[in-house]
């Protein structure tokens, strides 16, 4: 007599269901959203300086990026009194400002104790008062998630 043999042995299921498992954590280790907006915003944040050595070597004229972490607000400006600051006189560019902690990058914050200002002679090349070149950002959720923005000398960024 010959038996016919229909569904799963309960080892195939157990098989299935812990290689489900395994790739469902390796999965969801990668791919949380507030790693991903820290990693944008990172990203935002180099192409910002980046703007700003850009548009300091176009216009032959000092450009710098504020970046308040006391009101999570970064923003490129025209150094119009050649202070390496950010103050009376000085010209914010248009539709570069970016606010953290709310909108697009509510899950992201700033992570420094001052205000940075990173200023870009007219040759591209990195002036600044205080000696910080670099700018934290951390996910609000997870404070494990950071990510550094780093300006070299030569006034190129790279994300860490």
């Amino acid at each position: 007599m010959t038996r016919s043999r229909f569904g799963f042995t309960i080892i195939e299921l157990l098989v299935v269901i812990a290689a489900t498992g395994v790739f469902a954590a390796l999965l969801g280790s990668t791919m949380r959203p507030d790693r991903t907006a820290v990693n944008q915003a990172a990203n935002g944040m180099a192409a910002m300086v980046a703007r700003a050595r850009l548009e300091a070597l176009r216009t032959n004229q000092p450009m710098g990026v504020r970046i308040d972490p006391a009101i999570q607000r970064a923003f490129v400006f025209v150094d119009r009194n050649l202070d390496l600051a950010f103050g009376a006189g000085d010209e914010p560019l248009a539709s570069t400002a970016v606010t953290y902690a709310q909108g697009d990058y509510r899950a992201v914050r700033l992570k420094a104790t001052a205000a940075t200002t990173l200023v870009f002679d007219a040759r591209g090349v990195l002036r600044t008062l205080n000696g910080t070149s670099s700018v934290q950002l951390t996910s609000v959720t997870d404070a494990a998630t950071l990510r550094t923005v780093t300006v070299s000398a030569q006034g190129r960024s790279a994300v860490e």
